[in-house]
């Protein structure tokens, strides 16, 4: 998961920290999922590894770690199969791929510039592991010199495919509304055809996006700027509080067509999405409403429509959000709060419900802006908190969906931390076998 609305959120300056974790019953033999968490305090940015403790949520810095990354690192992930990384980098522009070595390293492959865009806020890979997808603010047209937008205001989705040893393929670009943000991809584990991508849109049209002020000086993203997008087509844009979802059909050579009731309204600022196992609903946060909205995918036409109960409060500037590997429960992480929020998923009708019993909601370090839950046994929630400069960790009950703080919880270091993702190492008797 990604920190995915830069300009939304109130940054606030940090100082590097030695990483001092002083962790018990802690070893690589206990250790379930390597943890890799972004931070763009410098220039350019880090990533850092950790290794997961399967018995207390505990994490220990990698050997080697943190590994460099290109400028102001926003966005991580990592394929299905656990075997790459990818970085996204926005004042540079790039992609960067990274291959998991057996002890949670990472070694650095290749460096991919976006010809499609500029401005890149986020990226998702298909369940399949074949394709990733990037979203850039600002679409552009390829070959031209200097580059030109092919429609003012007009947003990109790009896509790349990814062959047998991680590399990317050629790019191919897709235009969407005003200001994408974030993106998720629906399909199967084998086969991405008849599945489909959904883009979230921020068009009300002001964001202030962290920069690189003093490039010469190696400072990292110390300044903003605002961007704003004009109104285009059936996107809404200017001042007008609207969200929208774009939403594009996987066909069979992997191309992509509109869906069927594309854009649809989706708040007043989106800022990140997700989707359960299943494939059957989509999850987004809403920045300033402080809402989780739910939708209902119909069929393969990639057309989804508000649930009956289609609004979830949430705590305060929600940023990124995340469904458990199992499809039981669902997380956001609250920017302004410095806490997460979590909810029961009904199996039947997708819909969020508050927890049975106790408190949703934990706490994390201050400007929690990315989430992930690690995906070998789904016990345990890890936060990047860019003011706090740190990496939370949460317990999570798989039998109530609640949290509490693990062991030393959080973890300091990570500087302007802005993304987190997690790798499955080995196999376990209580791993988590999602369902596609």
């Amino acid at each position: 998961m990604k920190f995915s609305q830069l300009g939304q959120l109130a940054l606030a300056s940090a100082v590097s920290a030695a990483l001092v974790l002083g962790i018990t019953a802690c070893g690589q033999s206990n250790t379930i999922d390597f943890v890799y968490v972004a931070s763009a305090n410098n220039n350019p940015g880090n990533v850092y590894g950790f290794a997961s403790d399967g018995e207390s949520g505990a994490l220990t810095q990698i050997l080697g770690s943190p590994f460099p990354a290109g400028r102001n690192p926003i966005a991580l992930l990592a394929t299905p199969n656990g075997k790459e990384v990818y970085a996204l980098n926005h004042d540079d522009n790039t992609v960067i791929e990274f291959i998991v070595g057996s002890d949670g390293k990472l070694f650095a492959q290749n460096t991919y510039n976006i010809q499609s865009g500029t401005n890149p806020n986020g990226m998702a890979v298909s369940p399949d592991g074949k394709t990733l997808y990037v979203v850039e603010a600002y679409g552009l047209a390829p070959n031209s010199t200097p580059y030109s937008p092919t429609t003012p205001g007009i947003g990109a989705l790009v896509q790349f495919p990814i062959n047998a040893d991680g590399s990317l393929g050629t790019e191919a670009a897709y235009a969407t509304c005003n200001n994408p943000v974030a993106v998720t991809v629906l399909g199967s584990a084998t086969n991405a055809a008849g599945g489909a991508v959904y883009v979230v849109n921020d068009p009300a049209g002001q964001l202030t996006t962290l920069i690189d002020t003093v490039a010469t000086q190696n400072r990292g993203a110390t300044g903003s700027a605002t961007v704003i997008y004009p109104a285009v087509g059936a996107c809404s844009g200017g001042t007008a509080p609207v969200g929208q979802i774009s939403s594009y059909v996987i066909n069979s050579n992997n191309a992509l067509t509109a869906g069927a009731n594309s854009p649809i309204a989706a708040g007043v600022a989106p800022s990140a999405i997700t989707t359960d196992p299943t494939n059957r609903f989509v999850y987004v946060t809403d920045f300033k409403q402080n809402l989780v909205l739910s939708y209902s995918v119909q069929g393969s036409g990639g057309a989804i429509i508000p649930l009956s109960t289609s609004t979830t409060p949430t705590g305060n500037l929600p940023s990124a959000i995340t469904v458990d590997p199992t499809g039981k429960y669902i997380y956001a992480s609250n920017y302004l709060d410095g806490t997460v929020s979590g909810y029961a998923l009904n199996a039947t009708t997708g819909v969020p419900s508050s927890l049975a019993g106790t408190s949703s909601t934990s706490a994390t370090d201050p400007g929690p802006a990315a989430i992930s839950v690690e995906n070998s046994i789904g016990r345990y929630i890890y936060t990047a908190n860019f003011v706090g400069n740190s990496v939370s960790g949460l317990f999570l009950d798989p039998n109530a969906g609640t949290t509490h703080i693990v062991q030393n919880s959080p973890f300091p270091g990570v500087a302007k931390a802005t993304a987190v993702a997690t790798v499955k190492h080995g196999d376990h008797a209580i791993q988590v076998n999602p369902t596609y």
